[in-house]
């Protein structure tokens, strides 16, 4: 029997459309308001929007979080991810016009896109 790679087992997971819409996660999700995945990669639980940064970029930088452009914590899509300072996630999240996390019913596919000639995500 072949077992199947961390890597596929977390695509399956993924609902994952055009490449500038959210990938929503699909799999377990943490208890609580946040409502942020939950994966095991065989070693330990991890945030899969974690898991998706780092295989598209490699490891995050010690002190760094993840920011979800989009504001979705569902979203896994590498597109709308970026390492950044804790500091500067906080100041992104008080910035006029960044809404909060979106409730989970609101969270679908096309829940936000990059509006180029905009410059910000909506």
């Amino acid at each position: 029997m072949i077992r199947e790679t961390v890597q596929a087992r977390f695509w399956r997971r993924v609902e994952r459309g055009d490449p500038d819409a959210c990938w929503l996660w699909r799999g377990g999700t943490t208890a609580g308001r946040q409502g942020y995945g939950r994966f095991y990669d065989g070693c330990r639980k991890v945030y899969p929007h974690r898991f998706s940064y780092e295989l598209h970029y490699g490891s995050i930088p010690p002190g760094y979080v993840v920011d979800h452009h989009c504001r979705v914590p569902l979203c896994v899509n590498p597109r709308h991810l970026e390492a950044v300072s804790l500091s500067e996630n906080t100041l992104r999240v008080k910035r006029p016009g960044r809404r909060g996390a979106l409730p989970r019913a609101v969270a679908g596919p096309t829940a936000a896109s990059f509006q180029p000639e905009l410059e910000e995500w909506t």
